[in-house]
Formats: structure tokens, C-alpha cells, sequence
């Protein structure tokens, strides 16, 4: 189910489904969307319903990267990450105590950055860059 906001006043007649969010026209006064996705407006008689269409990020695999503070690798990948418009959660291992420890169980690595496309352990930022050049990292983002 995906996340909405409505900002309204009074507005209590809306309706939220799966792939759509349906209200009157009358007491609405705007949305605010938590997730990116593309949308279709349509206004039928007095209420407007929106149809959600996901886009390329969110049919992206789940990325986690692994990074720790004043760590110039672990910007370098999160750069090509933004660069290819990659959605990536970032677990900073400095943050919080027994992180970098569970990094470490999980990967088997003591470094970071240590990134993970889906269910596929890439390794660190050399690892990443090494599959941008080969043209391969396009395929695992798709």
C-alpha cells in the first residue's frame, strides 16, 4: 500500500486502494505523495480519482550500502548511485554501535563501503565501478 498525505480541509470522504486514492472535489485542497511515482488525475462528475503508475526507481532491487564517516569510497558509490537515479538505503556503521559488526557478519568484510543489489553481495566502491565499466551495472539497477 503506498503512503499518502492528504492535506485537506475537512476533506473526509477519500478513498485508498492499492492503485488509487479517490475523493470529492469539492473539500479537496491538495496531496502531498510520500514515494515517487508517476500519476494520472481524472475528475469524474465531483471526484477526482488518481491512478498511480510506478516508475523506474521503484521497480529498482532493494540497495543497501553499508558507509561509515570521512569515508571518500563510500561517497564516490553513492555518487554513481545517485547518478544512475538508484533509490539505496544507507546504513552508516559509525552511527550506531554493533553496526559495522553486523556489516561484517553479513559481507564477510571489514571495509567499506559494502553494497548489495537485491540479494547480490557487489562488494565495495571498486567492485561497483568495476561493473559500470564493464556495462553491467545498468542490468542489475533494471
Amino acid at each position: 500500500m503506498l503512503k499518502w498525505t492528504t492535506l485537506r480541509n475537512g476533506c473526509s470522504n477519500f478513498n485508498i486502494d492499492e492503485n488509487h486514492l479517490t475523493f470529492d472535489l469539492e473539500s479537496f485542497s491538495g496531496i502531498k505523495k510520500q514515494q515517487k511515482h508517476y500519476s494520472l488525475f481524472t475528475c469524474l462528475q465531483r471526484q477526482v480519482k488518481i491512478t498511480l503508475y510506478k516508475n523506474l526507481t521503484s521497480t529498482m532491487p532493494e540497495i543497501i550500502i553499508y558507509t561509515a564517516n570521512l569515508c571518500p569510497y563510500c561517497t564516490m558509490a553513492k555518487k554513481l548511485l545517485d547518478q544512475k537515479k538508484a533509490v539505496y538505503s544507507e546504513i552508516n556503521v559509525d552511527s550506531k554501535p554493533g553496526l559495522r559488526e553486523q556489516m561484517m557478519q553479513k559481507t564477510r568484510r571489514r571495509t567499506v563501503p559494502q553494497i548489495y543489489i537485491g540479494d547480490l553481495h557487489v562488494g565495495g566502491f571498486d567492485d561497483l565501478y568495476a561493473l559500470e565499466r564493464k556495462n553491467e551495472l545498468d542490468g542489475l539497477l533494471a
